[in-house]
Order: C-alpha cells, then sequence, then structure tokens
C-alpha cells in the first residue's frame, strides 16, 4: 500500500487545477450577471422559504458563497437583516464559514498548487501578497488585509495556502481580522440597515 493514498500526480493536479478554473469562470460571469439582483433582501427572502432550517440554509450559503468567489458583503447584510435580533449567532455562523471556507482556499491551493496560476493572472498584487507574507510581518499583513472592508479575503488565503505559510500563522490573524470588521458590521446592524 503506498505511503499516502491520496497523493495525485502533477497531471492529476493539472487537471484538478483546469477543472476548479472551469467551476470558477461561470460562477464569476453569473455573479457579475446577476449581481444587481443580489441584494441582502433577495437573499434573504430566498434563506427565509426554509422555514425551521433558516440558519442551517444561510450557513450552507454563506459556506458555497466562499466556495464561488462571490464577494461576501450582501451575504452578511443578508444575515444582519434576518438575524438582526440574535446578533451574537450570526457573528457565530458567519465567522464560522469563513473558517471553513479560508481553511479549505488555504490547503486546496498549496495542494494544487494555485500560486503559479494566480501569478499570471495577478502577477503584481500576487508578487507584492508573496513578498509580505514571507516578511517577519506577515502575521500582521493577513490580519490587515482581512480587516480592509474591500479586498478579497480569498486571495490572501490563495497566497498563505500557495506559499505554505503555516496554517495557525494564517487562521489566527485572518479569523481575528475578519472578527473585527464582522462584529463592527453585526453589532452595528441597524444603522447598516437604515
Amino acid at each position: 500500500m503506498p505511503k499516502n493514498s491520496f497523493s495525485i500526480s502533477e497531471t492529476g493536479r493539472r487537471n484538478l487545477r483546469i477543472a476548479w478554473v472551469v467551476f470558477l469562470l461561470p460562477c464569476i460571469v453569473l455573479y457579475v450577471w446577476y449581481a444587481p439582483i443580489l441584494t441582502k433582501e433577495n437573499i434573504a427572502t430566498f434563506v427565509s422559504r426554509y422555514n425551521g432550517y433558516v440558519l442551517a440554509v444561510y450557513f450552507v450559503v454563506c459556506v458555497l458563497r466562499g466556495l464561488t468567489l462571490v464577494p461576501a458583503t450582501p451575504f452578511l447584510l443578508a444575515g444582519i437583516y434576518l438575524f438582526q435580533h440574535t446578533p451574537l449567532l450570526l457573528f457565530i455562523v458567519f465567522l464560522s464559514s469563513i473558517f471553513i471556507v479560508s481553511a479549505f482556499l488555504f490547503y486546496a491551493s498549496g495542494y494544487l498548487g494555485f500560486c503559479g496560476y494566480f501569478e499570471k493572472l495577478y502577477p503584481n498584487k500576487t508578487g507584492s501578497i508573496k513578498q509580505k507574507l514571507n516578511s517577519p510581518l506577515g502575521w500582521w499583513f493577513v490580519l490587515l488585509w482581512s480587516f480592509t472592508p474591500f479586498t478579497p479575503t480569498d486571495l490572501v488565503c490563495y497566497a498563505a495556502g500557495s506559499l505554505r505559510m503555516r496554517f495557525i500563522q494564517f487562521i489566527v490573524p485572518l479569523m481575528i481580522g475578519e472578527g473585527l470588521i464582522c462584529a463592527l458590521y453585526i453589532f452595528n446592524g441597524a444603522a447598516l440597515l437604515r
């Protein structure tokens, strides 16, 4: 029996990378096409249809959102709208979805070698992120990146995974940054909804 029964050849990894890109491209196109209808009200209406399972459906939708690289803000606003009377529960559920998606993207990018792919698409950004992640201040870079409202957190997940940054050095600052920004949104939700 092979030592690592889950290892695949470089050709297999290349095929998985292609499959992942083939999955993501339509998702991105659909997001761009349907972005105007991805409002907090429409997302909340969709999730509310599953009476009795609203929290579970919201969690699954948030995880799927992350896997398709769709921005999180409309989904967070929908959560604020849906769970305005239980902000702590929303905070826990939303951060749990971020943890799952970030861990998946981190390990998938490292395993599949996505760094080369992103270096071709975003050579300047990827090079800059690589340099910052490999510096002694990489922890702070991840924290600030994840705390900034309009930066794609998924990109730093891919970069950290591809660079084989230690998971704990990646996930702790990411969750602190995301936790801070989500707390600002969620616990000031009434103002945001107005």
